[in-house]
């Protein structure tokens, strides 16, 4: 290849020299003195670059265009030179393996360019164009937002390998596209493109709620920054998911919103409440959790028909107060919150039947719930259960677990008539603590979890339970090592599940084992 002027000269002379202040500095490292010049533009038939420089460690600087008719390729997936092109590149097929490439200009492919392995750099500051531009598992970077193509393995996520490549570049069984075959297809020049019509992700979203009786649409992990046009003339729409996407910010505006009835927007990297959703006047649940949201709007309540709102690992420091006056809010997920949470509920949420506060560190609940009847509070550093909860008498799931502080149950928590489900984390069971268990009629499902590798307790749990007649389901997190415990538990004629560990007890073999049977 006699168009290259070879040249030995230091790291910094290069750069200096040349205009390459945007190398990175750690390929000095690798640099061997050798820099191999191109001053005009070229064209090839095609170009395999590890026959310049198999070993890596030169720099390959082409000034102009570059132009290549068939195939240009790199195809260590180790090592490579590094190489810049300060002008454009055209090519029927691009593969890069271990390289450093660094193209200042367009990239134009007839059919496809790809970047394999983690050991090489793509680095293109000016627009793609190809029928596909595939990463695999490679440091591929493109910084012009108006390049085209297929993307397959960048967080653009409009298509799935499976949808638009050809059968025998993808592996059903593996759910991975066929490197090798792909490779060899560009070194032959034949496109990899699937025959008929190519289908995005959304566009199956969108086909698959054509379809569907329930009118769910489902565009969540798609990576989508903005509501996609294809749907703003969907219409129907009664349950939206756009969760695990970077959304940012949510504009409604133009989409047909008069039947949406839940949005799932967890995971979208909102910072505040999205306006738009105060607009759909019917909407009945909103997902908002996993976002860094410290606040609700004042005119939250004008949603008159909203019944459930999930808000678990945002950022509230305090209870929202404005939730009072969101009248039919029946489900309520507020678990996991900032550290400095400080949730005071010091009046009635009139509509209230489900409350998630886990993981809350801070949680003072002065106010009776009259419709309560599911409560979790676990992880909450509590030392005592809410006096005023005690009055909530239509409680019928507590959760309460994994606050160890917890040493004592009120007298009043036996007003709690219709409770069927308690699970909790108490390492010694005191006589009064089974006097009020026994006080609870409908009480059928006991779970302790003590997180204890002292096998006293769990056994003394177990045992106390015994006198607690109307429980048949008993969940322990540890191995009980007294076999008669065991076997009296086993010997419960109402008793319908036993777990002790991660193990089930086969309660018809126990009863079997010991000559016994109901």
């Amino acid at each position: 290849m006699n168009f290259f002027e070879r040249i030995n000269i230091s790291f910094s002379d290069c750069v200096k020299k040349y205009h390459l202040e945007f190398l990175p500095s750690y390929l000095e490292d690798y640099y061997n003195g050798r820099l191999l010049r191109v001053k005009e533009s070229v064209t090839l038939d095609s170009l395999e670059i590890d026959d310049i420089d198999e070993m890596g460690g030169t720099i390959i600087l082409f000034e102009k265009d570059l132009i290549i008719e068939n195939a240009l390729t790199q195809s260590n997936v180790d090592y490579g030179p590094t190489v810049i092109v300060k002008g454009n590149v055209s090519a029927k097929n691009i593969a890069f393996g271990g390289a450093c490439i660094i193209i200042k200009g367009d990239v134009t492919v007839e059919q496809t360019m790809i970047g394999i392995y983690n050991h090489g750099v793509i680095n293109i500051t000016g627009k793609v164009t190809a029928e596909y531009i595939i990463s695999d598992d490679h440091c591929f970077s493109i910084y012009d937002k108006g390049s085209k193509g297929i993307f397959l393995g960048f967080q653009d996520l409009r298509y799935h390998a499976k949808d638009v490549l050809s059968g025998k570049y993808y592996d059903d069984a593996e759910e991975n596209i066929k490197i090798d075959k792909i490779i060899e297809a560009i070194k032959k020049g034949n496109s990899i493109k699937k025959n008929g019509n190519i289908v995005s992700q959304v566009q199956k979203a969108i086909d698959k709620f054509k379809a569907s009786k329930n009118a769910k649409l489902n565009l969540s992990n798609l990576n989508l920054t903005e509501i996609p046009e294809e749907i703003f003339q969907l219409e129907n729409i009664k349950e939206l998911d756009l969760s695990n996407n970077p959304l940012k910010e949510l504009s409604l505006k133009g989409m047909q919103t008069d039947h949406l009835k839940s949005i799932n927007l967890a995971c979208c990297s909102l910072t505040e409440f999205p306006i738009d959703i105060l607009n759909i006047n019917q909407i009945e649940s909103i997902d908002l959790s996993f976002n860094t949201i410290s606040s609700l709007p004042e005119e939250l309540p004008v949603l008159n028909q909203l019944k459930k709102l999930l808000l678990s690992h945002c950022n509230f420091t305090e209870f929202p107060c404005i939730l009072y006056q969101v009248v039919n809010l029946e489900y309520l997920d507020l678990g996991f919150q900032d550290e400095e949470t400080l949730f005071l509920i010091d009046k009635a949420l009139q509509s209230l039947k489900v409350l998630l506060l886990s993981g809350n560190a801070n949680i003072n609940i002065t106010a009776p719930q009259p419709k309560l009847y599911e409560l979790n509070i676990s992880h909450c550093l509590m030392d005592t259960f809410p006096i005023a909860l005690t009055k909530s008498t239509h409680l019928t799931h507590l959760d309460m677990t994994y606050n160890h502080k917890m040493r004592w149950l009120p007298d009043e928590f036996s007003e709690l008539k219709k409770l069927k489900k308690l699970s909790f984390s108490i390492l010694y069971m005191e006589e009064s603590h089974i006097k009020i268990l026994q006080k609870l009629p409908k009480l059928q499902y006991i779970a302790n979890f003590l997180k204890s590798d002292n096998p006293f307790y769990g056994n003394q749990v177990a045992q106390a339970l015994l006198a607690v007649k109307n429980w048949n389901t008993l969940v322990i997190d540890s191995v009980l090592e007294d076999q008669t415990i065991i076997d009296a538990i086993v010997l419960r004629e109402n008793l319908k599940k036993f777990i002790m560990g991660e193990y089930e007890v086969d309660i018809k073999e126990a009863r079997q084992c010991l000559g016994v049977s109901f």
